[in-house]
């Protein structure tokens, strides 16, 4: 974790534990934490300047929601998934993502919309620079505006949850796709995106509904080549090596 992580929070009314939580799980949505990558509370907490206790109980907290994985030596990691595991976290999101979309047809107003299609210039332009890590910031900002503008707190917070398990291996799809050949793929990754944006401002449920759902089947029509992910050579407990790691982490900057 060569990056700091920001401890400063949104609000200065939040304790330290939460702020040390909200930074973490931050760090796992924005692509600062790749998946499979190994860690211990020592390593978060000089990252982020505070000690280990703060840390310790927000990666408690992420282990109970799957972001993380426990591992023999003590140490955690970066939840991995296997294409089983993958796939039904699809098709949950899938079926949540689209509900909150249909939801933003009807309820997102103008400004927000026109908030939604920043996020998605601001993509593109990530994509064209060969910007990985920008790419993952603006990609996560772009679908939660989208669902905050759903306007279901329920809703919001299981897609989040969600989102903190799988985002680590988007970042190593995006590394695979944006990294290698990022003139070739803004259209891949963005024309579903467009196609919502219209359907936002054209109140269409359907096709807010329809676009979302093919973005996200999408992502996960192959396996990156260089995903961090459990394969017949390696067993599912074998932490990745910090060569693996620091290879990716090179490529995603």
């Amino acid at each position: 974790m060569a990056a700091r992580l920001d401890l400063s929070g949104g609000s200065v009314r939040l304790t330290l534990q939460e702020r040390t939580y909200q930074a973490v799980k931050k760090a796992l949505l924005s692509g600062e934490l790749i998946a499979g990558q190994s860690l211990t509370v020592r390593e978060i907490a000089e990252s982020m300047g505070t000690s280990p206790t703060p840390v310790r109980e927000a990666v408690r907290r992420l282990l109970t929601e799957g972001a993380f994985e426990l591992l023999p030596n003590g140490t955690v990691r970066v939840r991995q998934m296997n294409d089983e595991q993958r796939q039904h976290a699809r098709d949950i999101r899938i079926m949540l993502e689209g509900l909150a979309a249909r939801r933003a047809a009807a309820l997102a107003t103008p400004e927000e919309i026109d908030a939604i299609e920043r996020t998605n210039d601001e993509m593109k332009a990530a994509i064209l620079r060969g910007d990985v890590k920008r790419y993952c910031v603006k990609n996560m900002e772009f679908h939660f505006q989208l669902y905050q503008a759903a306007r279901s707190e329920v809703v919001f917070e299981i897609i989040e949850r969600l989102w903190v398990q799988i985002s680590p291996f988007l970042t190593v799809y995006a590394i695979d796709l944006v990294a290698h050949q990022p003139k070739k793929v803004v259209k891949l990754l963005t024309t579903e995106h467009d196609r919502i944006i219209r359907a936002l401002r054209r109140r269409d449920g359907d096709e807010a509904e329809s676009a979302i759902k093919a973005d996200l089947s999408q992502t996960f029509e192959s396996r990156p080549r260089n995903a961090l992910l459990p394969d017949v050579g390696r067993p599912i407990g074998a932490p990745t090596s910090l060569a693996k790691v620091k290879e990716l982490r090179v490529a995603r900057r």
